[in-house]
């Protein structure tokens, strides 16, 4: 029995018209042919799989042909074309660097290029996956790359270039090779298996090329294991019984149950998922470009945007509210990027689909199931009709600031334009006095900074993520620590920990709660320290600088440890020209608000 090619070999490219994509690559590669003004050194930067090495070798047998057709095209006719197909090239050198990647191996090649070429203009020299040289080859490469021969070309293909060093990569013309987008890849897929005599789902390429990951080589190898399990017809179910992938209908169906709040079936149908060993990564891609067509299609109402889907498909999410389905892709999307390389895809993807169902009231009345955006009294949960005017004034003024979920009777925000209209509508309450400025000692604060440590600041600043997460307004400590809702942990000891705010006005809010007692206590106790101190950026910028200064000059001072009592702060009236204006535009972002502000 022989052994015949696999297919990413047999339909290998030969020319610029068979090599899928990169198209600007090409271009600028044909237009060194045509003006025969040929780079000395090049590299060749992308993915595996994505024809860096493929577009190489028809480079190197273009320039290398007696005859070019149209100065693009080798002629497959003359001496040189045909020793290059017998893999015969006298002036033609293929290195694999990942298993030769010795001072040895570049000598070599320096002692052979001093040589004309047999049979071409040029000797030509692709080293593959060159960032594998080792630090002494490519030192040794260097000098030969800055002054070659002119009748030597170096091509470098490389999947990981930031491991090859500045000095190589300043002497050469970089060209990056993006992943396959979806409709060259179909279509490649769909040519080959024609020419196999298989006629291919268009499902089962959309899904090849999402395992695939952008590489062509990859989904042709895909392709092939399919070709050996099936008759005629490529379909999905063969594709599932090979790679463990989900079908359009079932993610369709899992996207449906979603919006109708069908959590259980949800919850369910992952669970089998994973149980069957989806990769949920690629699941994500496959759910993401579904929702990507039916925004486009909801909005645009136009089916020439339906790639994936068929219209009757599309249809079937009519109902639901478009600001919805943006919603959920948010989500999504942050599941794949946490997804990527983790072995808790199926939690990840739980949790954000949690978080979903929890964001938004659903109306229970309404066929087209809408989520909702008024405000509404935490006392009357029921919602409010689709097409009232938003922003209506609601019977309890101290809670119609809120644009809430109901979770076990309690109050939920989990949307972060949510979180921070809350922030600046309970600041507008609390008429924090804005012409006053408040802060800490620049001398004090780098005190601190002497004794912090990353441990503590890292615990610190999780427990303030974990806890604005997902805010709970029926929480007690939820309108204490509001202000420092955004805020960043920059450093923090076992006693003390730095806050900076987004402002002025921000910063003088906690300070003011910190005056407080009992506020003061269940801060300190909630991030388990003596005391906290909050900064504006502004002044974190200055105190950065000089405890740098100080650290570079070896003339930090010895730490002094403090108590919150005796840590002062200053206050100073502000000039006209420094007012805040922040204030201002939060009463005039909410100015259709009726807000009654403290006295």
């Amino acid at each position: 029995m022989d052994n015949k090619k696999t297919l990413y070999r047999r339909y290998r490219p030969s020319n610029f018209n068979d090599l899928v994509g990169h198209d600007t690559v090409k271009d600028i590669l044909e237009s060194q042919l045509k003006k025969r003004s040929i780079t000395h050194a090049m590299i060749f930067a992308g993915q595996r799989g994505t024809g860096k090495t493929s577009l190489a070798r028809i480079f190197a047998k273009v320039i290398q042909c007696k005859k070019p057709i149209n100065d693009i095209d080798p002629c497959n006719n003359c001496n040189s074309c045909n020793e290059f197909n017998r893999e015969s090239h006298p002036d033609f050198f293929e290195i694999d660097a990942a298993s030769n990647n010795g001072i040895d191996e570049i000598r070599s090649i320096k002692a052979n290029i001093t040589t004309l070429p047999a049979l071409s203009k040029y000797k030509v020299y692709i080293i593959d996956e060159v960032h594998m040289l080792s630090n002494s080859a490519f030192n040794a490469l260097l000098k030969t790359l800055e002054e070659p021969p002119k009748h030597v070309i170096f091509i470098l293909a490389t999947t990981e270039q930031n491991k090859i060093p500045p000095t190589i990569i300043s002497r050469c013309h970089v060209y990056n090779f993006n992943k396959l987008n979806l409709y060259d890849m179909k279509k490649k897929l769909i040519e080959v298996s024609t020419l196999e005599g298989y006629t291919l789902n268009e499902e089962v390429a959309n899904e090849i090329f999402y395992i695939s990951d952008g590489s062509l080589r990859d989904a042709l190898n895909y392709l092939e294991q399919c070709m050996t399990v099936s008759e005629n017809v490529i379909t999905i179910d063969k594709l599932k019984k090979l790679f463990y992938v989900s079908s359009k209908l079932e993610k369709i169906n899992l996207l449906i149950n979603v919006f109708k709040k069908n959590i259980d079936y949800v919850i369910t149908m992952i669970n089998d998922f994973d149980k069957k060993g989806i990769d949920f990564s690629i699941f994500l891609l496959g759910l993401l470009e579904i929702l990507k067509e039916i925004i486009e299609y909801k909005i645009c109402n136009n089916k020439l945007y339906l790639k994936v889907l068929e219209e009757e498909e599309a249809k079937n999410f009519l109902s639901f509210h478009t600001s919805s389905i943006i919603q959920l892709t948010d989500l999504l999307t942050e599941a794949y990027v946490k997804t990527k390389n983790t072995s808790i895809g199926v939690q990840i993807i739980l949790l954000q689909i949690t978080k979903f169902h929890f964001n938004k009231l659903i109306s229970v009345n309404s066929e087209a199931s809408p989520l909702q955006y008024e405000k509404k009294d935490l006392n009357d949960k029921t919602l409010v009709e689709q097409n009232k005017k938003q922003n209506i004034k609601e019977t309890d003024k101290s809670n119609a600031h809120v644009s809430e979920n109901v979770f076990n009777n309690k109050t939920i925000l989990s949307l972060d334009d949510d979180k921070k209209d809350y922030q600046l509508k309970e600041l507008l309450r609390n008429n924090i006095n804005n012409d006053i400025n408040v802060y800490f000692d620049n001398s004090k604060v780098i005190n601190e900074l002497i004794n912090a440590n990353k441990e503590k600041r890292l615990l610190i600043e999780n427990k303030l993520n974990d806890f604005f997460s997902l805010l709970d307004l029926e929480n007690d400590l939820s309108n204490i620590l509001i202000p420092l809702y955004s805020s960043k942990v920059v450093a923090s000891s076992n006693e003390c920990a730095i806050f900076v705010l987004d402002n002025i006005t921000l910063t003088n809010w906690i300070i003011n709660k910190l005056e407080i007692n009992e506020i003061r206590d269940k801060i300190f106790n909630f991030f388990e320290i003596q005391f906290l101190i909050p900064i504006t950026k502004e002044q974190w910028i200055h105190i950065k600088t000089e405890f740098m200064d100080l650290k570079n000059q070896n003339k930090l001072p010895t730490y002094i440890k403090q108590d919150y009592n005796s840590f002062s702060y200053k206050k100073t009236k502000l000039s006209d020209d420094k007012e805040d204006k922040f204030l201002n535009d939060v009463k005039e972002h909410f100015n259709d608000f009726d807000i009654e502000v403290e006295k």
